[in-house]
């Protein structure tokens, strides 16, 4: 017997588009996967067996958020991971300059 998992990933309330969504850890064996969340911070895991399991998300700009969530026999669970974090800083090379340093 096995439960689903539906919710949302979200940062400061509003939806995160493109969401990678992992289980972390949980009671029994899943599929390894990692759903997208869609333009509304919508996902889905089916197949999971009862009892707790820890899911995590990313977000495509590095923001990170973990959440647990209760899994039942037959039935729809549904989870909020709320985002945290700052983004990571990127920076570019925009140009290559030798410099030599006299002493």
């Amino acid at each position: 017997m096995s439960g689903n998992v539906c919710g949302y990933v979200v940062r400061d309330g509003q939806a995160v588009t493109d969401a990678t969504v992992t289980v972390v850890t949980g009671p029994g064996e899943h599929v390894d996967l990692a759903p997208l969340t869609d333009r509304d911070g919508w996902f889905a895991l089916d197949g999971l067996a009862a009892g707790r399991w820890r899911l995590a998300a990313t977000g495509p700009d590095g923001g990170v958020g973990r959440s647990d969530v209760d899994v039942f026999d037959d039935s729809l669970s549904e989870v909020t991971i709320e985002l945290t974090g700052e983004p990571p800083i990127q920076l570019w090379v925009v140009e290559e300059v030798d410099i030599t340093v006299q002493w």
